[in-house]
């Protein structure tokens, strides 16, 4: 159930509890009230003929006009008989109101459904009972609580309608205030990681140009001979090197300009295995393990995966002496896939895998410059991981070089 479904709920159930709790002892207070008043009249009555020095019946009979309800008065003789004196409504339980007034006390006022009565001594064993109809009362309570009822259902459903629409306002509001805070960061981030990079590229570039320019201006002197197969071998080199440095440039920029895309199911088992045996074929004298679990399946993009992958094969292809081994493993749980990548060469020359900052960064010289890289490869790895939602992790290899594990979420 998502936020605005449980807001809506709650909004719901406390406005439905709190308008029955308030419309119910509504209801009852003045239920109750009105019921005081009609005892209080039959109070004023019985009272008024208790100390009546005049005729007594004519007395109530004048007392019971014009009252908020009917009142009916009936005699009671000697030997317990009734006898109507006026005829102001019937179908009153005589019975029962005379059963309950024997039993009771003395001009205490009761109450049997919808009938107030009570009893008030005339003359010896006679008295007047006197019996007050308040159907209208109960009728007029079971109609408010209908109507209260009624009320409750439409403003539960406008108060329904208008908070769905204001969740919904301010859900959409909040969304768009998240999505234009994260946009602002990526792109400040970005903005900082190319301000970053240009630096970077340009320290980087600076040296090979140095030297080419430096040669050039030799040449156009004619303080070198630039045919000399030694002088071209040189400028060769720094061409190459440039040339290498520009390429991993365009792969960054590449990397880090891919918007996420859509996620598709993809065979890892088979992608790895496809990538190990071109790898093979260009690598004929490294002993090549795989242990990839049958059947493996993720959530991913395969480009990214693969510009991983490659990138991981490429550095073992120039940092390892060619016939070095190499093992590719997964390791699979519920919620992630690990991609190791182990080789048996030199490893990093101080040994520290622990160095993440430096090792990630761009143009990291540890493994870059004896073999023609860039010190790129890494950097331009965690950047597609992290896209993907993972990430990438150098440790020692078992094998006694290094290890590239690449964390894959299964999604």
């Amino acid at each position: 159930m998502g936020l605005q479904q449980r807001l809506t709920l709650f909004t719901l159930s406390l406005v439905t509890i709190l308008s029955a709790v308030l419309g119910g002892s509504l209801i009852q207070r003045d239920f109750n009230s009105a019921l005081n008043g009609v005892s209080n009249d039959l109070k004023l009555i019985q009272d008024s003929v208790a100390i009546s020095e005049n005729d007594k019946i004519t007395t109530a009979l004048s007392l019971a006009q014009n009252r908020r309800v009917p009142i009916a008065i009936l005699l009671r003789d000697e030997t317990g008989e009734f006898t109507e004196i006026n005829e102001t409504f019937t179908g009153y339980p005589i019975s029962l109101i005379a059963e309950r007034t024997n039993n009771g006390k003395p001009g205490r006022i009761s109450r049997s459904g919808g009938y107030l009565f009570t009893s008030v001594a005339i003359e010896g064993e006679a008295s007047l009972l006197l019996i007050a109809n308040v159907d209208r009362y109960v009728d007029e309570r079971g109609k408010n609580i209908l109507f209260l009822l009624i009320f409750l259902v439409v403003i539960i459903v406008i108060a329904l309608v208008l908070l769905r629409v204001v969740i919904a306002r301010d859900v959409k509001r909040e969304r768009e205030a998240i999505e234009n805070a994260e946009r602002l960061k990526g792109e400040a981030k970005q903005r900082e990681a190319l301000l970053d990079f240009a630096g970077d590229a340009s320290h980087e570039l600076r040296t090979p140009l140095t030297v080419l320019k430096g040669y050039l201006e030799l040449g156009a002197k004619e303080r070198v001979n630039l045919n000399e197969s030694t002088t071209l071998e040189k400028l060769l080199r720094e061409t190459a090197r440039m040339e290498g440095t520009i390429s991993h440039l365009l792969q960054v920029f590449e990397s880090q300009s891919i918007p996420g895309g859509e996620l598709e199911v993809v065979d890892l088992s088979s992608l790895l295995t496809k990538l190990l045996e071109s790898f093979r074929e260009t690598h004929p004298k490294r002993e090549i393990g795989e242990e990839i679990e049958a059947n493996l399946a993720i959530h991913g993009e395969r480009d990214l995966m693969i510009r991983i992958f490659n990138n991981a094969l490429m550095n073992i292809h120039r940092h390892t002496r060619e016939d070095d081994k190499v093992l590719v493993r997964t390791v699979s749980k519920v919620e992630e896939v690990t991609v190791e990548f182990h080789d048996s060469g030199p490893g990093f020359p101080d040994g520290n895998y622990d160095r993440k900052t430096r090792l990630f960064s761009r143009f990291d010289p540890s493994r870059s410059r004896d073999t023609g890289g860039s010190g790129l490869g890494l950097s331009i790895m965690q950047s597609a991981a992290e896209k993907l939602g993972g990430s990438v992790e150098i440790k020692g290899s078992e094998l006694g070089g290094v290890l590239v594990a690449v964390l894959l979420q299964r999604r």
